[in-house]
């Protein structure tokens, strides 16, 4: 896969609250599937979360 690819890739979870290991699982399969994003989808708790996730990072500022 190359980054001209449009493959993406998803979790979606079903649990109280995202936590750290929750991202690391998501950023592990982007380095195993050579995919550049994805997204991390929640929707067990009181609200919808929603975190793009990047297999290299980026920073916020540039």
């Amino acid at each position: 896969m190359g980054t001209d690819d449009k493959s993406k890739n998803g979790e979606v979870e079903a649990i109280q609250t995202l936590c750290a290991a929750n991202e690391v699982q998501l950023v592990n399969y982007l380095n195993a599937l050579h995919i550049d994003n994805g997204l991390l989808i929640n929707f067990g708790g009181e609200t919808l979360e929603c975190k793009r996730k990047y297999r290299v990072y980026k920073c916020p500022f540039k």
